[in-house]
């Protein structure tokens, strides 16, 4: 029975300092709410892990323009892959 709950599970585990991108709705942030659903990325710019809060939640550092709670839950969370060949992968500006 274990074998089956756990088959869709992820053991994802970050260190402080990691880079990650997280997932965001459109309701979090106040300037999409009015945008088209299909038209907002979901997962945001590559941001850094500051503190592991309990055993499945990150606290992360977001920019002072995204207006949203630090703490993320790990499902929310998947690990940034920086690509040497484009210089400005990451930095968009929104």
């Amino acid at each position: 029975m274990k074998k089956w709950a756990n088959r869709g599970q992820r053991d994802q585990q970050f260190k402080v300092g990691d880079l990650l991108l997280a997932k965001l709705m459109a309701e979090q942030l106040r300037f999409l709410r009015n945008r088209d659903r299909q038209l907002v990325r979901k997962y945001e710019r590559p941001l850094q892990i500051v503190a592991k809060v309990g055993n499945n939640s990150y606290k992360i550092k977001p920019p002072s323009w995204m207006k949203v709670h630090p703490v993320f839950h790990v499902s929310n969370l998947k690990p940034f892959h920086a690509n040497p060949l484009d210089a400005s992968q990451g930095l968009s500006d929104r």
